[in-house]
């Protein structure tokens, strides 16, 4: 089987930034004590 077919290409920087802001927002929601990330 050739692997090289299967390759991905690495994130751009968008996604890069869109998975940080995710990370930022779980953590802060966690910090506030609101577990489901839903405003009251």
């Amino acid at each position: 089987m050739n692997s090289d077919k299967f390759r991905m290409s690495p994130a751009g920087s968008k996604v890069t930034a869109a998975g940080v802001r995710h990370v930022m927002l779980t953590y802060h929601y966690l910090d506030i004590g609101d577990i489901d990330g839903m405003p009251p």
